[in-house]
């Protein structure tokens, strides 16, 4: 008895079919999925280069901060060594310096951008490699932080010294319209004793974190291989810049 013919050509080419189909689909899929990877691995890089460029730009400028609050505390030894007998002594550039000190706010401008994006974007944090470098990059934002704060301190004091300072000397009834006459007034202020003190402490604590956050960042930038690359000029965050003058 003779079998029933039977033509699978149909079954052959619908499984081919499928088969190319399903194979589509799965390096569709496998692609997109690649790519989508590679392009969340590429941003936690960027994220990592753009905080660290970011505190090493902060650093400049607290560096620049604190040179300014030492050649401000050598100013005001000089001055307060001369004071109150021997101020005639003094020169008037000297003079004019120490009433610029006195009248020019202490501000730090910080742009946060930076480090909202980064502390903010738990996605991007998934995709980093190194848990140990993320942990160092929010370890200095927050020591970047805590510095600026204490600089922040420091310029309250200032702000109180010379409103109270010119407080004083407008309610004198004989005034003095010298530039002596005002320094004499300042420097006789208890806010203006009040803010040096404070300024001298940190006038030799923060030029010391200021140099753990340096060390700290230098390391990051080792750990993404990129220590050799010269960051951006610092851009001009600290509103006071004095030059710098012979005193006599």
């Amino acid at each position: 008895m003779k079998r029933p013919f039977i033509d699978k050509s149909w079954w052959n080419n619908m499984s081919a079919n499928f088969a190319g189909a399903f194979l589509g689909i799965v390096v569709t899929f496998g692609t997109t999925a690649v790519i989508d990877m590679h392009a969340r691995k590429s941003m936690a890089r960027r994220a990592e280069l753009i905080a660290i460029a970011h505190i090493d730009n902060d650093i400049m400028q607290l560096e620049a901060i604190c040179e300014e609050m030492q050649e401000t505390d050598s100013l005001y030894r000089f001055v307060y060594e001369r004071h109150p007998d021997r101020l005639a002594e003094i020169s008037r550039d000297t003079i004019d310096l120490l009433l610029s000190s006195m009248i020019l706010p202490q501000l730090l401008l910080s742009n946060q951008s930076a480090e909202k994006a980064f502390s903010n974007s738990m996605e991007t944090w998934h995709d980093f490699n190194d848990l140990n470098l993320l942990y160092s990059i929010n370890t200095c934002f927050s020591l970047k932080n805590t510095i600026s704060d204490l600089y922040e301190t420091v310029a309250a004091y200032h702000t109180e010294a010379c409103d109270s300072t010119f407080e004083q000397f407008e309610r004198q009834k004989k005034r003095d319209d010298k530039p002596t006459a005002l320094v004499r007034v300042h420097l006789d202020n208890p806010a203006t004793k009040a803010y040096l003190r404070i300024h001298r402490m940190h006038t030799l604590l923060l030029p010391e974190l200021t140099a753990l956050l340096k060390e700290e960042n230098n390391a990051n930038k080792e750990k993404t291989g990129n220590h050799r690359q010269r960051t951006p000029k610092a851009l001009p965050g600290h509103i006071r810049r004095r030059g710098r003058r012979g005193r006599q």
